[in-house]
Protein backbone atom coordinates (compact mmCIF):
# COMPACT_ATOMS: atom_id res chain seq x y z
CA UNK A 1 0.00 0.00 0.00
CA UNK A 2 2.47 2.50 1.05
CA UNK A 3 4.51 1.86 -2.17
CA UNK A 4 1.21 2.32 -4.31
CA UNK A 5 0.36 5.58 -2.61
CA UNK A 6 4.26 7.11 -3.49
CA UNK A 7 3.73 6.24 -7.18
CA UNK A 8 0.57 8.36 -7.24
CA UNK A 9 2.46 10.85 -5.60
CA UNK A 10 5.30 10.51 -7.57
CA UNK A 11 2.99 10.22 -10.67
CA UNK A 12 0.86 13.70 -10.00
CA UNK A 13 4.59 15.75 -9.55
CA UNK A 14 5.51 14.61 -13.40
CA UNK A 15 2.21 15.48 -14.30
CA UNK A 16 2.65 19.12 -12.80
CA UNK A 17 6.24 19.15 -14.04
CA UNK A 18 4.76 18.30 -17.66
CA UNK A 19 2.10 20.79 -17.60
CA UNK A 20 4.62 23.39 -16.77
CA UNK A 21 6.55 22.95 -19.42
CA UNK A 22 3.58 22.97 -21.56
CA UNK A 23 1.98 26.41 -20.34
CA UNK A 24 5.68 28.09 -21.13
CA UNK A 25 5.95 26.38 -24.61
CA UNK A 26 2.65 27.84 -25.27
CA UNK A 27 3.29 31.29 -23.78
CA UNK A 28 6.53 31.47 -25.92
CA UNK A 29 4.41 30.71 -28.73
CA UNK A 30 2.06 33.19 -28.84
CA UNK A 31 4.59 35.92 -27.93
CA UNK A 32 6.28 34.89 -30.72
CA UNK A 33 3.79 34.60 -32.95
CA UNK A 34 2.47 38.36 -31.48
CA UNK A 35 5.74 39.63 -32.76
CA UNK A 36 5.50 38.32 -36.24
CA UNK A 37 2.46 40.20 -36.28
CA UNK A 38 4.03 43.16 -35.67
CA UNK A 39 6.92 43.24 -37.42
CA UNK A 40 4.74 42.55 -40.81
CA UNK A 41 2.45 45.12 -39.46
CA UNK A 42 5.66 48.07 -38.86
CA UNK A 43 6.94 46.58 -42.11
CA UNK A 44 3.45 47.45 -44.00
CA UNK A 45 2.40 50.54 -42.13
CA UNK A 46 3.12 54.40 -43.57
CA UNK A 47 4.72 55.90 -40.78
CA UNK A 48 3.54 59.40 -41.55
CA UNK A 49 0.10 58.80 -43.00
CA UNK A 50 -1.68 56.01 -40.40
CA UNK A 51 0.19 58.09 -37.61
CA UNK A 52 -3.58 59.09 -35.86
CA UNK A 53 -3.99 54.50 -36.28
CA UNK A 54 -3.46 52.49 -33.20
CA UNK A 55 -2.97 48.65 -33.34
CA UNK A 56 -3.28 46.79 -30.30
CA UNK A 57 -2.38 42.27 -30.73
CA UNK A 58 -3.88 40.17 -28.46
CA UNK A 59 -2.68 36.46 -29.34
CA UNK A 60 -4.72 35.78 -32.60
CA UNK A 61 -6.50 39.26 -32.76
CA UNK A 62 -5.78 42.62 -33.74
CA UNK A 63 -7.68 45.82 -32.87
CA UNK A 64 -7.42 49.09 -34.65
CA UNK A 65 -8.22 52.10 -33.51
CA UNK A 66 -8.28 55.99 -33.79
CA UNK A 67 -9.72 58.53 -35.66
CA UNK A 68 -8.72 59.07 -39.09
CA UNK A 69 -8.06 62.98 -41.38
CA UNK A 70 -10.93 61.07 -43.66
CA UNK A 71 -12.63 58.56 -45.00
CA UNK A 72 -10.10 57.99 -47.57
CA UNK A 73 -6.92 58.10 -44.80
CA UNK A 74 -8.91 55.51 -43.22
CA UNK A 75 -9.40 53.34 -46.18
CA UNK A 76 -5.75 53.35 -47.27
CA UNK A 77 -4.90 52.36 -44.08
CA UNK A 78 -7.26 49.52 -43.93
CA UNK A 79 -5.91 47.90 -47.03
CA UNK A 80 -2.29 48.03 -45.99
CA UNK A 81 -3.50 46.19 -42.71
CA UNK A 82 -5.58 43.67 -44.62
CA UNK A 83 -2.58 42.89 -46.73
CA UNK A 84 -0.90 41.09 -43.90
CA UNK A 85 -3.78 40.20 -41.77
CA UNK A 86 -7.23 38.25 -42.40
CA UNK A 87 -9.89 40.32 -41.83
CA UNK A 88 -11.83 37.88 -39.69
CA UNK A 89 -8.77 38.47 -37.01
CA UNK A 90 -9.49 42.57 -37.27
CA UNK A 91 -10.98 44.49 -34.53
CA UNK A 92 -11.89 47.59 -36.53
CA UNK A 93 -12.66 50.38 -33.76
CA UNK A 94 -11.45 53.07 -36.16
CA UNK A 95 -13.25 56.41 -36.87
CA UNK A 96 -13.21 59.61 -39.09
CA UNK A 97 -12.69 62.78 -37.63
CA UNK A 98 -15.30 64.99 -37.55
CA UNK A 99 -13.52 68.27 -38.23
CA UNK A 100 -12.00 67.14 -41.77
CA UNK A 101 -14.14 64.52 -42.47
CA UNK A 102 -15.65 66.74 -44.99
CA UNK A 103 -13.21 66.49 -47.25
CA UNK A 104 -14.47 64.36 -50.58
CA UNK A 105 -13.09 60.82 -50.03
CA UNK A 106 -11.16 59.14 -53.17
CA UNK A 107 -13.75 57.11 -53.99
CA UNK A 108 -12.36 54.10 -56.35
CA UNK A 109 -14.20 50.43 -57.43
CA UNK A 110 -12.61 47.86 -58.51
CA UNK A 111 -14.46 45.11 -60.33
CA UNK A 112 -12.47 41.74 -60.77
CA UNK A 113 -14.07 38.68 -62.78
CA UNK A 114 -12.59 35.68 -64.12
CA UNK A 115 -15.67 33.38 -65.09
CA UNK A 116 -17.72 32.17 -62.29
CA UNK A 117 -15.37 34.25 -59.34
CA UNK A 118 -16.06 38.04 -58.61
CA UNK A 119 -14.45 40.38 -56.21
CA UNK A 120 -15.62 43.85 -55.49
CA UNK A 121 -12.99 45.92 -54.21
CA UNK A 122 -12.88 49.48 -53.25
CA UNK A 123 -14.15 52.64 -51.26
CA UNK A 124 -17.72 53.87 -52.55
CA UNK A 125 -20.01 56.36 -51.40
CA UNK A 126 -23.47 54.97 -50.42
CA UNK A 127 -26.63 56.00 -53.03
CA UNK A 128 -29.71 55.60 -51.79
CA UNK A 129 -31.20 55.53 -55.69
CA UNK A 130 -29.35 52.37 -56.37
CA UNK A 131 -29.48 49.02 -55.07
CA UNK A 132 -26.21 48.11 -53.58
CA UNK A 133 -23.41 47.30 -55.66
CA UNK A 134 -23.04 44.02 -54.73
CA UNK A 135 -26.81 42.61 -55.91
CA UNK A 136 -26.47 44.36 -58.64
CA UNK A 137 -23.32 42.51 -59.77
CA UNK A 138 -25.04 38.75 -58.17
CA UNK A 139 -27.84 39.40 -60.60
CA UNK A 140 -25.39 39.91 -63.49
CA UNK A 141 -23.31 37.03 -62.94
CA UNK A 142 -26.11 34.97 -60.77
CA UNK A 143 -23.45 31.96 -60.19
CA UNK A 144 -20.56 33.64 -59.47
CA UNK A 145 -18.15 33.08 -56.20
CA UNK A 146 -18.14 36.57 -55.08
CA UNK A 147 -15.66 38.24 -52.31
CA UNK A 148 -16.92 41.56 -50.86
CA UNK A 149 -14.34 43.98 -49.70
CA UNK A 150 -16.13 47.32 -50.24
CA UNK A 151 -16.03 50.52 -47.57
CA UNK A 152 -18.77 52.22 -47.87
CA UNK A 153 -18.78 55.82 -46.73
CA UNK A 154 -22.09 57.77 -45.67
CA UNK A 155 -22.06 60.68 -48.03
CA UNK A 156 -23.94 61.56 -50.93
CA UNK A 157 -22.08 60.49 -54.34
CA UNK A 158 -20.32 62.78 -57.15
CA UNK A 159 -22.49 63.91 -59.87
CA UNK A 160 -20.02 61.42 -62.19
CA UNK A 161 -20.06 58.37 -59.79
CA UNK A 162 -23.46 57.27 -61.03
CA UNK A 163 -23.24 57.36 -64.71
CA UNK A 164 -19.64 55.82 -64.47
CA UNK A 165 -20.91 52.94 -62.19
CA UNK A 166 -24.12 52.22 -64.46
CA UNK A 167 -21.87 52.12 -67.74
CA UNK A 168 -19.06 49.76 -65.82
CA UNK A 169 -21.54 47.43 -65.20
CA UNK A 170 -23.28 47.71 -68.37
CA UNK A 171 -19.66 46.44 -69.61
CA UNK A 172 -19.60 44.04 -67.11
CA UNK A 173 -22.53 41.93 -68.90
CA UNK A 174 -20.51 41.45 -71.93
CA UNK A 175 -17.26 40.13 -70.09
CA UNK A 176 -16.84 37.21 -68.93
CA UNK A 177 -12.93 37.75 -67.83
CA UNK A 178 -12.24 41.29 -67.15
CA UNK A 179 -11.10 43.80 -64.99
CA UNK A 180 -13.08 47.17 -64.03
CA UNK A 181 -12.07 50.38 -62.92
CA UNK A 182 -14.17 52.70 -62.06
CA UNK A 183 -13.72 56.29 -60.25
CA UNK A 184 -16.10 59.84 -60.44
CA UNK A 185 -15.77 60.39 -64.52
CA UNK A 186 -13.77 57.33 -65.17
CA UNK A 187 -14.23 54.45 -66.15
CA UNK A 188 -10.97 51.80 -67.49
CA UNK A 189 -11.89 48.40 -69.08
CA UNK A 190 -9.64 45.16 -69.41
CA UNK A 191 -9.98 42.09 -70.26
CA UNK A 192 -10.36 39.12 -72.54
CA UNK A 193 -12.85 37.55 -75.07
CA UNK A 194 -13.36 34.48 -77.05
CA UNK A 195 -12.22 35.77 -80.65
CA UNK A 196 -11.45 38.63 -82.50
CA UNK A 197 -15.13 39.28 -83.67
CA UNK A 198 -16.40 39.31 -80.29
CA UNK A 199 -13.68 41.85 -79.38
CA UNK A 200 -14.99 44.36 -82.33
CA UNK A 201 -18.31 43.39 -81.09
CA UNK A 202 -17.68 44.31 -77.96
CA UNK A 203 -15.74 47.58 -78.56
CA UNK A 204 -18.49 48.85 -80.57
CA UNK A 205 -20.98 48.47 -78.25
CA UNK A 206 -19.12 50.08 -75.51
CA UNK A 207 -18.29 52.79 -77.58
CA UNK A 208 -21.52 53.70 -78.21
CA UNK A 209 -22.66 53.54 -74.45
CA UNK A 210 -20.39 56.15 -72.86
CA UNK A 211 -22.17 58.51 -71.12
CA UNK A 212 -21.24 62.24 -71.60
CA UNK A 213 -18.85 63.47 -69.38
CA UNK A 214 -17.35 60.37 -68.79
CA UNK A 215 -14.07 59.13 -69.77
CA UNK A 216 -13.37 55.29 -71.35
CA UNK A 217 -9.91 53.26 -71.78
CA UNK A 218 -10.26 50.10 -72.81
CA UNK A 219 -7.44 47.31 -73.24
CA UNK A 220 -9.68 44.14 -74.58
CA UNK A 221 -7.59 41.37 -75.96
CA UNK A 222 -8.84 37.74 -78.04
CA UNK A 223 -6.97 35.27 -79.11
CA UNK A 224 -5.48 35.28 -82.73
CA UNK A 225 -6.94 32.82 -85.28
CA UNK A 226 -4.82 30.53 -87.03
CA UNK A 227 -4.43 30.91 -91.01
CA UNK A 228 -4.30 29.08 -93.00
CA UNK A 229 -3.29 29.66 -96.28
CA UNK A 230 -1.13 33.03 -95.63
CA UNK A 231 -1.42 35.01 -97.97
CA UNK A 232 -0.83 38.86 -99.65
CA UNK A 233 -1.34 39.72 -103.20
CA UNK A 234 -1.24 42.83 -104.90
CA UNK A 235 -1.70 44.45 -108.40
CA UNK A 236 -0.56 47.68 -110.27
CA UNK A 237 -1.90 48.80 -113.50
CA UNK A 238 -0.65 51.91 -115.87
CA UNK A 239 2.11 53.13 -113.49
CA UNK A 240 -0.30 53.90 -110.88
CA UNK A 241 -0.66 53.14 -106.82
CA UNK A 242 0.02 49.76 -105.61
CA UNK A 243 -3.08 48.46 -104.50
CA UNK A 244 -3.01 46.07 -101.74
CA UNK A 245 -5.93 43.05 -102.35
CA UNK A 246 -5.40 40.57 -99.99
CA UNK A 247 -3.09 40.86 -96.54
CA UNK A 248 -2.02 38.14 -93.81
CA UNK A 249 0.16 39.16 -91.13
CA UNK A 250 0.74 37.69 -87.58
CA UNK A 251 0.52 40.70 -85.78
CA UNK A 252 -1.34 44.73 -86.07
CA UNK A 253 2.17 45.92 -86.02
CA UNK A 254 3.50 44.04 -89.19
CA UNK A 255 0.30 45.33 -91.22
CA UNK A 256 1.03 49.45 -90.23
CA UNK A 257 4.82 48.61 -90.67
CA UNK A 258 4.10 47.56 -94.15
CA UNK A 259 1.50 50.74 -94.60
CA UNK A 260 4.25 53.01 -93.58
CA UNK A 261 7.10 51.51 -95.89
CA UNK A 262 4.99 51.79 -99.08
CA UNK A 263 2.95 54.69 -98.25
CA UNK A 264 -0.59 52.58 -98.76
CA UNK A 265 -3.97 52.03 -97.27
CA UNK A 266 -5.36 48.37 -96.68
CA UNK A 267 -6.84 46.06 -94.34
CA UNK A 268 -5.04 42.87 -93.01
CA UNK A 269 -6.24 40.05 -91.67
CA UNK A 270 -4.24 38.92 -88.25
CA UNK A 271 -3.73 35.64 -87.33
CA UNK A 272 -1.25 32.81 -86.41
CA UNK A 273 0.22 30.56 -89.23
CA UNK A 274 3.42 32.36 -91.23
CA UNK A 275 5.29 29.88 -92.80
CA UNK A 276 8.57 31.41 -91.94
CA UNK A 277 9.70 34.54 -89.82
CA UNK A 278 10.47 36.35 -92.83
CA UNK A 279 7.06 36.74 -94.16
CA UNK A 280 7.24 39.88 -93.60
CA UNK A 281 10.77 40.70 -95.62
CA UNK A 282 9.16 38.40 -98.21
CA UNK A 283 6.40 40.49 -98.85
CA UNK A 284 8.36 43.74 -98.52
CA UNK A 285 10.64 42.76 -101.09
CA UNK A 286 7.64 41.25 -103.52
CA UNK A 287 5.92 44.51 -103.05
CA UNK A 288 9.23 46.68 -104.25
CA UNK A 289 9.04 44.28 -106.99
CA UNK A 290 5.47 45.14 -108.30
CA UNK A 291 6.31 48.79 -107.46
CA UNK A 292 9.33 48.62 -110.40
CA UNK A 293 6.45 46.78 -112.60
CA UNK A 294 4.56 48.82 -114.95
CA UNK A 295 1.81 46.43 -115.05
CA UNK A 296 1.31 43.42 -113.00
CA UNK A 297 0.55 41.95 -109.58
CA UNK A 298 1.87 39.33 -106.95
CA UNK A 299 0.63 36.78 -105.11
CA UNK A 300 2.13 34.86 -101.75
CA UNK A 301 0.44 31.69 -101.12
CA UNK A 302 2.44 30.30 -97.70
CA UNK A 303 5.93 29.70 -99.11
CA UNK A 304 5.27 30.43 -103.37
CA UNK A 305 5.52 33.64 -104.30
CA UNK A 306 4.03 34.11 -108.14
CA UNK A 307 5.19 37.48 -110.07
CA UNK A 308 2.78 38.14 -113.14
CA UNK A 309 2.85 40.81 -115.80
CA UNK A 310 0.25 42.10 -116.99
CA UNK A 311 0.15 42.89 -120.98
CA UNK A 312 1.78 45.94 -120.62
CA UNK A 313 4.66 45.32 -119.14
CA UNK A 314 7.87 45.16 -121.38
CA UNK A 315 8.92 41.54 -121.49
CA UNK A 316 12.88 42.08 -120.99
CA UNK A 317 12.08 44.41 -118.13
CA UNK A 318 10.02 42.14 -116.29
CA UNK A 319 12.46 39.08 -116.36
CA UNK A 320 15.22 41.47 -114.59
CA UNK A 321 12.81 42.29 -112.19
CA UNK A 322 12.13 38.69 -111.37
CA UNK A 323 15.49 38.14 -111.14
CA UNK A 324 15.98 40.21 -108.57
CA UNK A 325 13.35 39.22 -106.77
CA UNK A 326 14.14 35.81 -106.54
CA UNK A 327 18.36 36.80 -105.38
CA UNK A 328 16.18 38.16 -102.50
CA UNK A 329 14.13 35.46 -101.29
CA UNK A 330 15.17 33.54 -98.73
CA UNK A 331 14.10 29.26 -97.66
CA UNK A 332 11.75 28.34 -97.94
CA UNK A 333 10.11 30.92 -100.40
CA UNK A 334 10.22 30.09 -104.35
CA UNK A 335 9.74 32.20 -106.87
CA UNK A 336 7.51 31.55 -110.17
CA UNK A 337 6.86 33.62 -113.11
CA UNK A 338 4.03 34.15 -115.52
CA UNK A 339 4.78 36.60 -118.60
CA UNK A 340 1.13 36.97 -120.92
CA UNK A 341 0.89 34.77 -123.71
CA UNK A 342 1.82 36.38 -127.28
CA UNK A 343 -0.75 36.82 -129.16
CA UNK A 344 -1.92 34.37 -131.71
CA UNK A 345 0.83 34.13 -134.94
CA UNK A 346 -0.59 35.21 -138.07
CA UNK A 347 1.25 35.08 -141.53
CA UNK A 348 1.30 37.46 -143.85
CA UNK A 349 -2.09 36.56 -145.29
CA UNK A 350 -3.31 36.87 -142.13
CA UNK A 351 -4.01 33.39 -141.13
CA UNK A 352 -2.93 31.94 -138.17
CA UNK A 353 0.56 29.92 -138.61
CA UNK A 354 0.44 26.05 -138.08
CA UNK A 355 0.48 25.20 -133.97
CA UNK A 356 4.14 25.22 -132.11
CA UNK A 357 5.55 25.07 -128.85
CA UNK A 358 8.74 26.13 -127.76
CA UNK A 359 10.56 25.70 -124.74
CA UNK A 360 14.57 27.78 -123.74
CA UNK A 361 16.40 26.82 -121.29
CA UNK A 362 19.56 29.59 -120.56
CA UNK A 363 22.69 28.87 -119.35
CA UNK A 364 21.92 30.28 -115.92
CA UNK A 365 19.70 27.59 -115.71
CA UNK A 366 16.42 30.08 -116.39
CA UNK A 367 13.49 28.25 -118.69
CA UNK A 368 10.84 30.33 -121.05
CA UNK A 369 7.79 28.20 -122.07
CA UNK A 370 6.33 29.98 -125.47
CA UNK A 371 3.71 29.04 -127.96
CA UNK A 372 0.45 26.99 -128.26
CA UNK A 373 -1.23 24.65 -124.94
CA UNK A 374 -4.95 23.22 -125.02
CA UNK A 375 -6.10 24.95 -122.47
CA UNK A 376 -5.65 26.86 -119.12
CA UNK A 377 -5.62 24.05 -116.92
CA UNK A 378 -2.80 22.48 -119.19
CA UNK A 379 -0.91 25.59 -119.27
CA UNK A 380 -0.83 25.49 -115.19
CA UNK A 381 0.70 21.93 -115.68
CA UNK A 382 2.97 22.27 -118.06
CA UNK A 383 4.15 24.82 -115.95
CA UNK A 384 4.10 22.92 -113.28
CA UNK A 385 5.70 20.17 -114.71
CA UNK A 386 9.00 22.65 -115.66
CA UNK A 387 8.86 23.60 -111.98
CA UNK A 388 9.45 20.29 -110.73
CA UNK A 389 12.07 19.57 -113.44
CA UNK A 390 13.98 23.25 -113.41
CA UNK A 391 13.00 24.08 -110.06
CA UNK A 392 10.54 26.92 -108.67
CA UNK A 393 11.70 29.71 -109.47
CA UNK A 394 13.54 29.29 -112.43
CA UNK A 395 10.43 28.96 -115.20
CA UNK A 396 8.21 31.65 -116.94
CA UNK A 397 5.10 30.49 -118.54
CA UNK A 398 4.78 32.76 -122.08
CA UNK A 399 2.35 29.75 -123.44
CA UNK A 400 -1.17 30.79 -124.96
CA UNK A 401 -3.96 28.49 -125.08
CA UNK A 402 -5.77 27.60 -128.46
CA UNK A 403 -8.05 25.32 -130.00
CA UNK A 404 -7.67 22.71 -132.78
CA UNK A 405 -4.71 21.49 -131.56
CA UNK A 406 -3.73 17.91 -132.45
CA UNK A 407 -5.15 15.57 -129.24
CA UNK A 408 -1.86 14.50 -128.38
CA UNK A 409 -0.05 18.02 -128.44
CA UNK A 410 -0.15 18.25 -123.85
CA UNK A 411 2.37 14.77 -124.01
CA UNK A 412 4.29 15.80 -126.72
CA UNK A 413 5.13 18.94 -124.86
CA UNK A 414 5.93 17.01 -121.55
CA UNK A 415 8.00 14.91 -123.84
CA UNK A 416 9.85 18.00 -125.54
CA UNK A 417 10.50 19.24 -121.31
CA UNK A 418 12.25 15.75 -120.73
CA UNK A 419 14.35 16.10 -123.82
CA UNK A 420 15.76 19.82 -123.18
CA UNK A 421 16.00 18.58 -118.68
CA UNK A 422 19.48 16.71 -121.06
CA UNK A 423 20.77 19.57 -121.96
CA UNK A 424 23.06 22.10 -119.69
CA UNK A 425 21.26 24.65 -121.90
CA UNK A 426 19.21 24.98 -125.32
CA UNK A 427 15.77 25.11 -126.63
CA UNK A 428 13.60 22.44 -128.18
CA UNK A 429 10.44 23.59 -130.88
CA UNK A 430 7.58 21.37 -131.92
CA UNK A 431 5.56 21.76 -134.88
CA UNK A 432 2.85 19.49 -136.35
CA UNK A 433 5.32 17.84 -137.87
CA UNK A 434 8.81 18.73 -136.20
CA UNK A 435 10.32 18.04 -132.90
CA UNK A 436 13.75 20.18 -133.15
CA UNK A 437 16.39 20.19 -129.73
CA UNK A 438 19.40 22.13 -130.29
CA UNK A 439 21.68 22.64 -126.84
CA UNK A 440 24.53 21.84 -125.55
CA UNK A 441 25.66 19.11 -122.69
CA UNK A 442 28.44 18.59 -120.50
CA UNK A 443 27.42 15.64 -118.42
CA UNK A 444 27.24 12.56 -121.02
CA UNK A 445 26.23 12.18 -124.41
CA UNK A 446 22.40 12.55 -124.43
CA UNK A 447 21.18 12.24 -128.00
CA UNK A 448 20.19 8.71 -127.76
CA UNK A 449 18.10 9.59 -124.71
CA UNK A 450 16.84 13.10 -126.36
CA UNK A 451 15.70 11.03 -129.34
CA UNK A 452 13.97 7.78 -127.29
CA UNK A 453 11.82 10.16 -125.23
CA UNK A 454 10.80 12.30 -128.37
CA UNK A 455 9.71 9.48 -130.89
CA UNK A 456 7.85 7.75 -127.40
CA UNK A 457 5.67 10.79 -127.39
CA UNK A 458 5.37 12.05 -131.48
CA UNK A 459 3.49 10.53 -133.98
CA UNK A 460 5.52 8.06 -136.34
CA UNK A 461 5.84 10.88 -139.42
CA UNK A 462 7.31 13.38 -136.86
CA UNK A 463 10.81 14.33 -137.98
CA UNK A 464 13.33 14.26 -134.97
CA UNK A 465 16.26 16.95 -135.57
CA UNK A 466 19.38 17.16 -132.67
CA UNK A 467 21.79 19.80 -132.61
CA UNK A 468 23.57 18.82 -129.60
CA UNK A 469 26.88 19.34 -129.24
CA UNK A 470 29.10 17.66 -126.04
CA UNK A 471 31.16 20.42 -124.53
CA UNK A 472 33.85 19.91 -122.09
CA UNK A 473 33.20 20.77 -118.43
CA UNK A 474 34.07 23.39 -116.64
CA UNK A 475 36.89 21.61 -114.56
CA UNK A 476 39.35 18.55 -114.60
CA UNK A 477 37.70 16.86 -112.02
CA UNK A 478 37.03 12.79 -112.19
CA UNK A 479 34.71 11.14 -114.64
CA UNK A 480 31.21 11.96 -113.84
CA UNK A 481 29.91 8.23 -112.41
CA UNK A 482 26.16 7.62 -113.39
CA UNK A 483 24.12 5.75 -110.97
CA UNK A 484 20.92 3.24 -111.80
CA UNK A 485 17.83 5.32 -110.27
CA UNK A 486 17.42 1.71 -107.84
CA UNK A 487 20.95 2.83 -106.16
CA UNK A 488 20.49 6.00 -105.90
CA UNK A 489 17.04 5.10 -103.80
CA UNK A 490 19.21 2.91 -101.52
CA UNK A 491 22.13 5.45 -101.04
CA UNK A 492 19.05 8.03 -100.16
CA UNK A 493 17.40 5.38 -97.85
CA UNK A 494 21.03 4.97 -95.91
CA UNK A 495 21.72 8.36 -95.54
CA UNK A 496 18.24 9.50 -94.23
CA UNK A 497 18.67 6.13 -91.77
CA UNK A 498 21.61 7.78 -90.37
CA UNK A 499 20.33 11.19 -89.82
CA UNK A 500 17.06 12.80 -90.59
CA UNK A 501 16.04 16.49 -92.02
CA UNK A 502 14.62 18.22 -88.61
CA UNK A 503 13.70 21.56 -88.35
CA UNK A 504 12.71 23.78 -85.53
CA UNK A 505 9.42 23.49 -84.05
CA UNK A 506 6.20 25.06 -86.05
CA UNK A 507 9.03 26.79 -88.57
CA UNK A 508 10.00 25.50 -92.44
CA UNK A 509 13.42 26.78 -92.09
CA UNK A 510 16.14 23.55 -92.37
CA UNK A 511 17.89 23.11 -88.79
CA UNK A 512 21.69 24.86 -89.35
CA UNK A 513 22.60 20.87 -87.90
CA UNK A 514 20.59 19.36 -90.90
CA UNK A 515 22.78 21.23 -94.02
CA UNK A 516 25.63 18.50 -94.17
CA UNK A 517 22.77 15.91 -95.15
CA UNK A 518 21.41 18.31 -97.69
CA UNK A 519 24.98 18.71 -98.88
CA UNK A 520 25.09 14.31 -99.09
CA UNK A 521 22.09 13.88 -100.37
CA UNK A 522 23.56 16.74 -103.38
CA UNK A 523 26.12 14.83 -103.80
CA UNK A 524 23.99 11.72 -104.60
CA UNK A 525 21.57 12.91 -107.05
CA UNK A 526 24.10 14.63 -108.83
CA UNK A 527 24.88 11.11 -110.08
CA UNK A 528 21.25 10.04 -110.72
CA UNK A 529 20.30 12.42 -114.00
CA UNK A 530 16.65 11.21 -115.09
CA UNK A 531 15.60 9.48 -111.94
CA UNK A 532 12.84 10.43 -110.12
CA UNK A 533 12.21 11.08 -106.36
CA UNK A 534 9.47 12.45 -104.38
CA UNK A 535 10.27 14.78 -101.14
CA UNK A 536 7.87 13.82 -98.40
CA UNK A 537 7.27 16.09 -95.25
CA UNK A 538 6.09 14.75 -92.01
CA UNK A 539 5.00 16.25 -88.55
CA UNK A 540 3.73 14.83 -85.13
CA UNK A 541 -0.08 15.55 -84.18
CA UNK A 542 0.69 18.48 -82.25
CA UNK A 543 -1.93 21.44 -83.38
CA UNK A 544 -4.45 21.01 -85.79
CA UNK A 545 -4.54 18.96 -88.53
CA UNK A 546 -4.83 21.20 -91.47
CA UNK A 547 -2.18 23.17 -89.87
CA UNK A 548 0.38 20.08 -89.54
CA UNK A 549 -0.10 19.34 -93.26
CA UNK A 550 0.64 22.69 -94.86
CA UNK A 551 3.65 22.78 -92.27
CA UNK A 552 4.64 19.46 -93.69
CA UNK A 553 3.81 20.81 -97.59
CA UNK A 554 6.37 23.86 -96.68
CA UNK A 555 9.41 21.46 -95.39
CA UNK A 556 9.01 19.26 -98.09
CA UNK A 557 9.37 22.77 -100.23
CA UNK A 558 12.19 24.04 -98.20
CA UNK A 559 14.76 20.44 -99.14
CA UNK A 560 13.29 21.10 -102.34
CA UNK A 561 14.62 24.43 -102.98
CA UNK A 562 17.75 24.11 -100.91
CA UNK A 563 18.69 21.24 -103.35
CA UNK A 564 18.30 22.72 -106.61
CA UNK A 565 20.65 25.63 -105.12
CA UNK A 566 22.89 22.89 -105.26
CA UNK A 567 22.60 22.39 -108.64
CA UNK A 568 20.39 19.38 -108.81
CA UNK A 569 18.40 19.72 -112.07
CA UNK A 570 18.58 16.01 -114.01
CA UNK A 571 16.76 14.61 -111.20
CA UNK A 572 12.81 14.75 -111.61
CA UNK A 573 11.94 15.10 -108.00
CA UNK A 574 8.40 16.10 -106.71
CA UNK A 575 7.26 17.23 -103.01
CA UNK A 576 4.25 16.12 -100.64
CA UNK A 577 3.04 17.07 -97.33
CA UNK A 578 1.80 14.07 -95.37
CA UNK A 579 0.96 16.08 -92.02
CA UNK A 580 0.48 14.07 -89.08
CA UNK A 581 -0.92 11.13 -91.12
CA UNK A 582 2.48 8.79 -91.55
CA UNK A 583 4.07 9.17 -88.14
CA UNK A 584 7.16 7.26 -87.66
CA UNK A 585 6.17 6.61 -83.78
CA UNK A 586 3.49 7.23 -81.02
CA UNK A 587 2.41 10.64 -80.64
CA UNK A 588 0.86 10.04 -77.33
CA UNK A 589 4.52 10.27 -75.67
CA UNK A 590 7.41 12.44 -75.57
CA UNK A 591 9.38 10.29 -76.65
CA UNK A 592 7.37 9.28 -79.33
Amino acid sequence: MAMRQAAKIFAGIALIGSAGLSLAGGWTAVTAFEQMTKTALDAQRDTQADAWAEIEIDGLKVRLSGAAPSETDRFQFLRRVTAVIPSRRLNDQTTVDDQTGAVEPDYSLQVLRNLSDVSLIGLIPIDPDLPPIAERVSRIAPNAQMTNMLERVERAPPDTWGPALEFALSALEDLEQAKLSVRPGEVIVAGAVADQETLRTVEARLQTRIPDGISLQMDLTAPRPVISPFRFGARRADGGDVMVETCTVETQADAEALARTFNATFECAVGLGAPSMDWIATVGSAMEALSRLDDGEVDITDTRVHLIAGVAQDRDAFGDIADDLMAKLTPPFGLSRELPPLPPALDDTGAPVPPRFVAMRGTAGTVVLEGDLPSTLLRGLAETFAEARFGHARVTNATRTREGLPPDWSSRAVAALEALALLDHGEIELTESVARLTGASTALPVGDAARDILAEAMPPATRIVLDIELIEKPSSGPTQVVFPAELCGEQISLILARNQIIFPPSETAIEEASLPIIDELARVLTKCPGARFEIAGHTDSQGRETSNLALSQARADSVLTALLDRGIDLVFLTTRGYGESEPIAENDTEEG
